[in-house]
């Protein structure tokens, strides 16, 4: 169905919790009809996270992939550990307003876990069917159990839902390609 105005508070299973530990690479595929220009900067397609307030030294383990309406950007973000771990990449100026548009995001680790449990990896955004980014110098996310999954919405503690609607969402522990 469709999210409007609001998020899904994904209840997460073990194929989750380890969506990052055993595949070499995942893809998501969505459709989202972004409304208007409005002013919801940074509104989140999904948020990965693993959250905690009290304790923020533990949010360093991260994966979101949100909308940037004042540029018609697609932008993904990977955080953990320290900024040594961070990387991201923005599809500029793809998407139409008021209709809509398919995304497939995919992420593919090219290199072993590093001692810190990092990785080398290779992101592809597509929207509408052409490949809008790859980018060979992104880091894979870190393996281990993340707290909480957000589609529509980043933390509940801010505003960032997704202005807009998003229809048959679906992650695959694969790399889809442009043709699929």
């Amino acid at each position: 169905g469709d999210i409007a105005y609001g998020e899904i508070d994904v209840q997460a299973g073990d194929a989750m919790a380890t969506l990052f530990d055993d595949n070499e690479a995942v893809s998501f595929s969505f459709w989202i009809y972004v409304k208007g220009s409005g002013d919801n900067l940074r509104s989140r397609i999904f948020n990965f996270q693993d959250l905690d307030l009290a304790n923020t030294a533990k949010n360093r383990n991260n994966v979101w992939l949100y909308t940037d309406p004042a540029y018609k950007d697609i932008n993904f973000q990977n955080y953990y550990g320290d900024s040594t771990y961070f990387s991201s990449s923005t599809a500029t100026n793809v998407y139409t307003f008021n209709s809509w548009n398919h995304i497939t995001f995919t992420i593919k680790r090219t290199s072993a876990r590093d001692a810190n449990g990092g990785a080398d990896a290779t992101v592809n955004i597509y929207v509408n069917g052409v490949n809008e980014v790859s980018s060979t110098t992104q880091k894979f996310p870190l393996a281990g159990k993340r707290d909480n999954y957000w589609i529509g919405a980043g933390r509940s503690d801010i505003l960032q839902q997704f202005n807009g609607y998003m229809d048959d969402f679906r992650i695959y522990d694969v790399e889809l390609t442009e043709a699929q």
